[in-house]
């Protein structure tokens, strides 16, 4: 009978262990999409700075075009 525990030990052991190996998978997938997630915010917020800057450019470039044509 203590061969019947020990197995049974050993099985809940793996079992906990593969638990907590998920548990440390599902960090790692939550780490990577907190990185992608605010990448993508990176990304977003440097194209509306981007486009920010080229509409005042362009405000300050085009009343000067319009006078030179007059």
């Amino acid at each position: 009978m203590k061969n019947i525990k020990d197995t049974k030990d050993e099985h809940i052991k793996n079992i906990k262990d593969t638990n907590y190996a998920n548990v440390e998978y599902m960090k790692n997938i939550k780490d990577t999409k907190d990185i992608k997630y605010i990448e993508d915010i990176k990304d977003v917020e440097d194209t509306l700075t981007n486009s920010f800057f080229k509409i005042l450019i362009y405000l300050s470039i085009a009343p000067k075009k319009l006078l030179q044509k007059n």
